[in-house]
Order: C-alpha cells, then structure tokens, then sequence
C-alpha cells in the first residue's frame, strides 16, 4: 500500500492508539493496527467500528463514580445522535443548560447527570437484562458517590481492547498509577 501524501510505501505496525477522533481525550485503542509511511512519516490507524466503539464507551462512562463532564456529556449527546435541544427535551431541561454543560460554563448538576446516565441504559443496544444490570449497578453508584469529591487526576483512561477473533471489542478501564 502507497502512503497517499507521497505514495511512497507503507509500514505496518500494531501500537497502542490515542483514539482522539472520538472526542474525550481519554480512550486508547491497545494492539491497534497501523500504517506509517516511511518518506514523510505520515500514520494511518484502522479503526474500530465507530457505533461499537461508541457504545462500549457510552457504557463506561455511565458506571464511573464521579459527575460528568462537559466532554463527556457531548460525547454521550452524540452517541445518541442528539442535537442539543433534542436532548434538552428529554432531559426536561433548556437547551442553553446542553450549551453550557458542553462548553464548561457550568457543571451539570446530580440530578441531570442521572437522567442523562438513564438515558443512555435506555438507548444503548442492549439486550433488556444487561440494561436492568446496568440501571442497579448505577442505583448503587449513585447512592455511594460523594459528588462535593473532585474527579480523579488524571482521569483514568478508557483501553478498547480488539478480540482476536473477530472484529470486536471489549473494554477495560485502566486505572490511574
């Protein structure tokens, strides 16, 4: 394969990926496969398959023990699909408190960070007794965060990791170091 900024020929390579095309600055892709050209030093990654990808993370994000925030209510927003006074709708909220979640003029409230966290349980793809496990586990969440605590720093990471055999992915959350 040609590198198509000097087709000059590519390399490839497997490497841990920074996987910022999904918008949070947190999510790796581990063992992802690469192609880097040897002429200009341009790299190219084979990416998962995005609404996968975006579900697994969705899933995640919805069980941490700390609030929301703005990245990631954006992140959840566009997994669904939803433009801002879509979610204001159903969220019972207007659409300049999406506004200002998404653009960190204000934090989202605890109340609103569930709903949207019941949001997701509903809308992600999964079967009817993954979405009740879902819905205890955040019940218990909920009623053993201290939300006044400051999120962890740095923010743990969030490692898609592919399964051999298929073209799949099951997902870890590192912890921080």
């Amino acid at each position: 394969m040609d590198c198509p900024n000097c087709n000059f020929w590519l390399k490839r390579k497997i490497e841990n990926y920074h996987y910022i095309e999904c918008g949070l600055e947190n999510v790796w892709i581990e063992n992802c496969k690469m192609f880097v050209c040897l002429n200009c030093k341009g790299q190219a990654a084979v990416l998962p398959d995005a609404n996968l990808a975006s579900e697994l993370i969705a899933e995640t994000l919805i069980q941490q023990c700390f609030k929301l925030n703005y990245e990631e209510v954006r992140f959840l927003r566009k997994s669904m699909r939803l433009r801002e006074d879509e979610l204001a709708l159903l969220l019972r909220v207007k659409p300049t408190d999406i506004f200002s979640w998404e653009n960190k003029i204000t934090e989202i409230d605890s109340l609103d960070d569930l709903r949207l966290r019941l949001l997701i349980i509903d809308i992600i793809k999964n079967p009817l007794f993954k979405k009740i496990e879902l819905k205890l586990k955040l019940a218990d969440i909920f009623g053993n965060c201290d939300y006044r605590k400051s999120r962890p720093n740095p923010i743990p990471k969030i490692i898609l990791k592919p399964v051999p055999t298929h073209f799949n992915f099951r997902i870890e959350v590192a912890k921080p170091t």
